[in-house]
Protein backbone atom coordinates (compact mmCIF):
# COMPACT_ATOMS: atom_id res chain seq x y z
CA UNK A 1 0.00 0.00 0.00
CA UNK A 2 1.01 3.43 -1.29
CA UNK A 3 2.70 5.54 2.00
CA UNK A 4 0.50 8.64 1.56
CA UNK A 5 -2.72 6.53 1.23
CA UNK A 6 -1.33 4.74 4.95
CA UNK A 7 -0.99 8.33 6.22
CA UNK A 8 -4.21 9.39 4.43
CA UNK A 9 -6.00 6.32 6.02
CA UNK A 10 -4.37 6.88 9.69
CA UNK A 11 -5.51 10.76 9.62
CA UNK A 12 -9.11 9.96 8.28
CA UNK A 13 -9.38 7.03 10.97
CA UNK A 14 -8.34 9.03 14.03
CA UNK A 15 -10.49 12.09 12.90
CA UNK A 16 -13.67 10.16 12.26
CA UNK A 17 -12.98 8.43 15.80
CA UNK A 18 -14.04 11.64 17.60
CA UNK A 19 -17.27 12.09 16.13
CA UNK A 20 -19.22 11.59 13.22
CA UNK A 21 -18.52 13.33 9.99
CA UNK A 22 -19.76 12.88 6.56
CA UNK A 23 -17.68 12.28 3.19
CA UNK A 24 -17.59 15.38 2.53
CA UNK A 25 -16.06 16.84 5.94
CA UNK A 26 -13.94 13.99 5.78
CA UNK A 27 -12.61 15.18 2.26
CA UNK A 28 -12.68 18.53 3.36
CA UNK A 29 -10.34 17.45 6.45
CA UNK A 30 -7.86 15.29 4.18
CA UNK A 31 -7.55 18.50 1.62
CA UNK A 32 -6.38 20.39 4.57
CA UNK A 33 -3.60 17.92 5.67
CA UNK A 34 -2.45 18.43 1.95
CA UNK A 35 -3.44 14.69 0.42
CA UNK A 36 -4.14 14.42 -3.46
CA UNK A 37 -7.70 14.23 -4.22
CA UNK A 38 -7.37 10.82 -5.79
CA UNK A 39 -5.70 9.33 -2.46
CA UNK A 40 -8.77 11.00 -0.26
CA UNK A 41 -10.93 9.33 -2.52
CA UNK A 42 -9.00 6.13 -2.27
CA UNK A 43 -9.24 6.40 1.37
CA UNK A 44 -13.12 6.73 1.74
CA UNK A 45 -13.41 3.65 -0.57
CA UNK A 46 -10.92 1.86 1.85
CA UNK A 47 -12.67 3.00 4.86
CA UNK A 48 -15.92 1.70 3.43
CA UNK A 49 -14.65 -1.58 2.19
CA UNK A 50 -13.53 -2.07 5.48
CA UNK A 51 -16.49 -1.12 7.04
CA UNK A 52 -14.74 1.40 9.28
CA UNK A 53 -17.17 4.21 8.04
CA UNK A 54 -20.82 3.98 6.88
CA UNK A 55 -22.39 7.39 6.19
CA UNK A 56 -26.00 6.89 6.90
CA UNK A 57 -25.46 5.03 10.38
CA UNK A 58 -23.52 8.48 10.24
CA UNK A 59 -26.46 10.49 9.86
CA UNK A 60 -27.87 8.51 12.19
CA UNK A 61 -25.71 8.64 15.09
CA UNK A 62 -25.81 12.49 14.42
CA UNK A 63 -29.27 13.12 14.25
CA UNK A 64 -29.82 10.47 17.62
CA UNK A 65 -27.64 12.60 19.18
CA UNK A 66 -28.83 15.74 18.18
CA UNK A 67 -32.58 14.77 19.29
CA UNK A 68 -31.70 13.30 23.07
CA UNK A 69 -28.94 16.06 23.87
CA UNK A 70 -30.06 18.58 22.26
CA UNK A 71 -34.04 18.26 22.32
CA UNK A 72 -34.27 19.37 18.45
CA UNK A 73 -36.93 18.30 15.93
CA UNK A 74 -36.89 16.77 12.85
CA UNK A 75 -36.89 19.75 10.74
CA UNK A 76 -33.75 21.07 12.49
CA UNK A 77 -32.00 17.88 12.60
CA UNK A 78 -32.55 17.83 8.75
CA UNK A 79 -31.54 21.27 8.21
CA UNK A 80 -28.18 20.50 10.58
CA UNK A 81 -27.30 17.32 8.72
CA UNK A 82 -27.89 19.09 5.01
CA UNK A 83 -25.24 21.95 6.89
CA UNK A 84 -22.86 19.22 7.47
CA UNK A 85 -23.20 18.06 3.42
CA UNK A 86 -25.25 15.13 3.72
CA UNK A 87 -27.00 13.58 0.85
CA UNK A 88 -30.64 14.50 0.99
CA UNK A 89 -31.53 10.90 1.04
CA UNK A 90 -29.21 10.08 3.74
CA UNK A 91 -30.52 13.16 6.34
CA UNK A 92 -33.94 12.05 5.23
CA UNK A 93 -33.44 8.88 6.43
CA UNK A 94 -31.89 9.21 8.85
CA UNK A 95 -34.81 11.80 10.31
CA UNK A 96 -37.13 9.26 10.02
CA UNK A 97 -34.95 6.63 11.99
CA UNK A 98 -35.22 9.16 14.47
CA UNK A 99 -39.03 10.17 14.49
CA UNK A 100 -40.69 6.86 13.76
CA UNK A 101 -43.85 8.64 15.06
CA UNK A 102 -45.00 11.55 16.12
CA UNK A 103 -44.45 9.99 19.80
CA UNK A 104 -40.87 10.76 19.78
CA UNK A 105 -41.53 14.34 18.54
CA UNK A 106 -44.06 14.87 20.96
CA UNK A 107 -42.12 13.71 24.08
CA UNK A 108 -38.90 15.84 22.74
CA UNK A 109 -41.23 19.07 21.91
CA UNK A 110 -42.99 18.54 25.55
CA UNK A 111 -39.72 18.43 27.63
CA UNK A 112 -37.81 21.62 25.46
CA UNK A 113 -41.66 23.33 26.53
CA UNK A 114 -41.55 22.57 30.40
CA UNK A 115 -37.99 23.61 30.52
CA UNK A 116 -38.83 26.86 28.56
CA UNK A 117 -41.98 27.26 30.56
CA UNK A 118 -40.61 26.83 33.53
CA UNK A 119 -38.10 30.42 32.95
CA UNK A 120 -41.52 31.89 31.27
CA UNK A 121 -43.37 31.37 34.87
CA UNK A 122 -40.81 33.77 36.66
CA UNK A 123 -41.08 36.23 33.73
CA UNK A 124 -44.90 36.38 33.71
CA UNK A 125 -46.25 36.18 37.12
CA UNK A 126 -49.66 36.84 36.00
CA UNK A 127 -50.11 33.62 34.58
CA UNK A 128 -53.99 34.36 33.16
CA UNK A 129 -53.17 37.79 31.80
CA UNK A 130 -50.10 36.62 29.53
CA UNK A 131 -51.51 33.10 28.85
CA UNK A 132 -52.00 34.23 24.98
CA UNK A 133 -48.18 35.68 25.00
CA UNK A 134 -46.60 32.56 27.02
CA UNK A 135 -48.44 30.34 24.33
CA UNK A 136 -46.83 32.31 21.60
CA UNK A 137 -43.50 32.40 23.03
CA UNK A 138 -43.84 28.56 23.87
CA UNK A 139 -44.85 27.83 19.87
CA UNK A 140 -41.58 30.20 18.66
CA UNK A 141 -39.06 28.57 20.25
CA UNK A 142 -40.64 25.02 19.74
CA UNK A 143 -40.67 26.13 15.80
CA UNK A 144 -37.17 27.51 16.13
CA UNK A 145 -36.09 24.11 17.46
CA UNK A 146 -37.29 22.47 14.61
CA UNK A 147 -40.52 20.76 15.71
CA UNK A 148 -43.67 20.53 13.70
CA UNK A 149 -46.50 23.59 14.01
CA UNK A 150 -49.31 21.65 15.04
CA UNK A 151 -47.05 19.69 17.40
CA UNK A 152 -45.88 22.54 18.61
CA UNK A 153 -49.32 23.98 18.90
CA UNK A 154 -50.69 20.79 20.68
CA UNK A 155 -47.61 20.88 23.41
CA UNK A 156 -47.92 24.81 24.36
CA UNK A 157 -52.00 24.51 24.83
CA UNK A 158 -51.45 21.49 26.87
CA UNK A 159 -48.99 22.88 28.99
CA UNK A 160 -50.98 26.17 29.22
CA UNK A 161 -54.20 23.91 30.49
CA UNK A 162 -52.18 22.01 33.02
CA UNK A 163 -50.74 25.43 34.59
CA UNK A 164 -53.81 26.98 34.39
CA UNK A 165 -56.53 24.67 35.84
Amino acid sequence: MDTELEKSIKEAVKVIGRREFSKFEIKEFLLKKGFAHQIIDETIDYLILKKWYNETKSAIELAEGKARKGFYGPEYITKFLSDKQYPQEIAREAVLSVFKDDEYEYFLAGKTANEKFRRLKRKFIEMNENRYKIRSTLVNHLMSRGFSEKICEDVADKIIDTETC
